[in-house]
């Protein structure tokens, strides 16, 4: 399984009885041929999942019985037909009893600089792509001739928080060279462009 992928969360609590309420958790479905399902993973401190369930191919997840009062904290995996397990989505979580009823949505376009940067071989640079509305878009990596080397993603997109992971490898997978290159984001007729150094 590639190293990484698209996923936009949406955590919405529901509330079913007067005294449980459901934390139901959506994502955009990954592109992947060999595709087994997703894996859950939430918990009350951010990045430390103490928990974690397969949710199959379906795009979305409920917990039930979820505590009014405590912030969930909750990532996606993708898993392939050998086991191999993605990285980790960004991170999206809620408070029980919040009545907003979701996470709160980026109010603007914004690309985030690639992180680490400079990143090294055997790195991957993550780049956090902020999208206030649904909508298509690309997101794609030009050397300094204006060359396109790689596409990270061409589709349609969710409203929220996305991250692309990018192992300074062009679309046949060949390693590139040392370089300065630029991440170009694409919806409609609005572009952003950040700057990432790829250090051999």
């Amino acid at each position: 399984m590639r190293r990484f992928f698209f996923l936009a969360l949406v955590v919405l609590t529901l509330p079913f009885t007067a005294f449980a309420t459901t934390l139901r958790i959506s994502w955009d479905p990954v592109k992947e041929d060999n595709l087994l399902g997703y894996r859950v993973h939430w918990g009350f401190s951010s990045k430390q999942y103490t928990f974690h369930a397969e949710a199959g191919n379906n795009p979305y997840y409920e917990i039930s019985d979820v505590r009014n009062g405590l912030r969930y904290y909750c990532a996606i995996t993708a898993v392939d037909h050998w086991g191999n397990e993605s990285l980790f989505s960004v991170e999206a979580s809620a408070v029980i009893g919040d009545t907003s009823g979701h996470i709160l949505l980026p109010q603007q376009w914004d690309l985030l600089c690639g992180y680490p940067n400079p990143f090294r071989s055997g790195e991957v640079s993550t780049i956090e792509l902020a999208a206030p509305e649904t909508a298509p878009f690309t997101l794609s990596v030009y050397n300094t001739l204006g060359q396109k080397v790689r596409t990270l993603y061409d589709g349609p997109g969710a409203a929220g928080r996305h991250v692309f992971l990018w192992d300074g490898r062009d679309d046949r997978q060949n390693l590139l060279p040392s370089s300065v290159y630029f991440y170009r984001f694409q919806t409609g007729w609005k572009y952003l462009t950040r700057t990432v150094s790829l250090i051999r």
